[in-house]
């Protein structure tokens, strides 16, 4: 049984994706290196397509009478992976890169579940190192490690 909603909706997206690829080649596209200003928008673009496709041929094969039911459990998780996000952008600047990182990986980690102490710890440990090379050394970003 075919899903008329989800054939409608596969081809609205890749309409969508594909009017929106077409505009973004108006754009110079640079290189992978050098992104130029339709770069980003022709990569979303084609993603988008993509997905619409995905969201076609699902709609040939999939089984319709199962019943999609929501579970609000993700909402919690959505949130604090929210605050997470909020609390990196607002302490960046004013805390440094090691405080933000550290508070972006103790929020979040929460909403995996009771997270070990020791967890938290090592992952903060490595993904500060990581942004600090990345970011600093690698980027040349002169992005403060401790509070100003």
């Amino acid at each position: 049984m075919v899903s008329q909603k989800d054939v409608l909706a596969g081809g609205l997206l890749i309409l969508i994706g594909s009017g929106a690829a077409i505009v973004s080649l108006g754009y110079r596209l640079g290189s992978i290196s050098r992104m130029g200003p339709g770069y980003f928008p022709l990569i979303v673009s084609v993603l988008i397509g993509l997905f619409g496709l995905v969201v076609v041929i699902n709609a040939f094969w999939a089984d319709r009478r199962d019943k999609i039911e929501f579970d609000f459990g993700y909402l919690r998780k959505l949130a604090i992976l929210f605050a997470a996000i909020c609390a990196f952008a607002v302490t960046i600047r004013s805390l440094g890169l090691v405080i933000a990182i550290s508070l972006l990986v103790s929020i979040g980690r929460l909403a995996g579940g009771v997270p070990s102490l020791r967890e938290v710890v090592m992952i903060c440990i490595v993904m500060v190192l990581i942004c600090i090379v990345v970011f600093n050394y690698l980027l040349g970003m002169n992005l403060p490690l401790w509070w100003a």
